[in-house]
């Protein structure tokens, strides 16, 4: 073998073991980054955004514009996808009344299945329609009927310790549940008033916009959380899947920011995009392209809802989380550092002067 040869696969050998190293986290000497991107971001609070590409820093430098919208005495409103979940915890976490205040509910865990409730707040809507749908009933003052509710196995997926062969669940939020008809029918009803009441008294709202892939009941027209049978043994007929358009997901938040300014001309709303990517698609694609057509989808939508809507605000918890890799390890959810600091940036740049 050539000298040069023997030199280049040392090289190769050498190469391949850093690399091993920096996987395992034992060697910080080499980047696989682009050059001149470190994976830290920029947030700028600034008198004009920037508008150079060249002055983005590959896209780690965000600006933004003050525009306080937010008081530390207000009652903030928070509904979405998981990420919803978290923002809520985080602005409770640094002294802000929040709301829905689901804690509060009085319900029997022998009969009753409230998401991973009282241990831990999980109340989801995942998608546009179930978010309209929630702010729809809760102006017009309507309750989910009987007959909107699932009758399904129980299987080995039962909430329940002694469950019959069949539990009831109300669809339209994650894991509701009920041993009996009426036990779902009675805990249903204090969700609905518990959301309406918090749409009422609310000073502003955010909603996390989380994915566009949805299943419609085939029966009543409703849009269902989750996918049939998701926590349960349930089947998936009677139920049509969809990748949801542009045009739709616009039509569900121009309403819900019309309903608020109907009613609350004063009051903002702001949407924001869940950076947490799906778990699964059931569209038959890829699931890294999936997941960049149902954020990119409700990106859009946010972007023309501002345009059209003036009591709406974006905020890019989205964007934020991308340039600065805030993930953990499973790629998914957001690390709680990233969390504290999404929130901290957003009360720089929303939160009114004390």
């Amino acid at each position: 073998m050539e000298r040069g040869s023997i030199v280049a696969e040392s090289r190769v050998k050498k190469l391949r073991r850093r690399l091993a190293g920096l996987i395992a986290g034992k060697d910080a000497s080499v980047s696989l980054a682009a050059p001149g991107r470190t994976g830290e971001i920029e947030l700028v609070t600034a008198e004009a955004c920037n508008v150079d590409w060249a002055e983005s820093r590959r896209g780690t430098r965000l600006t933004f514009l003050r525009r306080p919208a937010i008081a530390k005495s207000d009652k903030v409103f928070a509904m979405g996808s998981c990420f919803a979940v978290e923002i809520r915890r985080e602005l409770f976490r640094r002294g802000f009344d929040v709301y829905p205040k689901y804690d509060e509910i009085k319900f029997d865990p022998a009969t009753q299945k409230m998401g991973k409730m009282p241990a831990r707040d999980n109340i989801n809507h995942y998608d546009t329609f179930t978010i309209r749908q929630e702010f729809e009933m809760a102006f017009a003052n309507r309750h989910y009927l009987p007959g909107d509710f699932l009758s399904v196995a129980a299987g080995a997926k039962s909430p329940f310790a002694n469950p019959g062969p069949h539990v009831w669940q109300d669809p339209y939020r994650k894991r509701i549940y009920g041993a009996t008809l009426e036990s779902l029918a009675d805990l249903s009803a204090k969700i609905d008033d518990c959301i309406r009441d918090a749409i009422q008294c609310a000073n502003v709202y955010v909603v996390t916009l989380g994915l566009s892939e949805v299943w419609k009941n085939n029966q009543n027209g409703l849009y269902i959380n989750q996918a049939p049978g998701k926590n349960t043994s349930g089947q998936f007929e009677g139920f049509t899947f969809e990748t949801s358009t542009y045009a739709q997901n616009l039509e569900n938040v121009m309403r819900i920011c019309e309903l608020v300014k109907e009613h609350f001309p004063t009051r903002k709303v702001i949407l924001t995009v869940s950076p947490v990517p799906l778990s699964r698609t059931y569209s038959g694609w890829d699931i890294v392209l999936a997941n960049t057509e149902s954020k990119s989808t409700l990106r859009a939508v946010a972007a023309e809802v501002i345009r059209r809507c003036d009591n709406a605000i974006y905020w890019p918890s989205f964007e934020i989380a991308l340039a600065r890799d805030l993930f953990e390890a499973d790629g998914r959810h957001v690390r709680q550092d990233g969390i504290n600091l999404i929130v901290g940036e957003f009360l720089k740049v929303h939160l009114k002067d004390q």
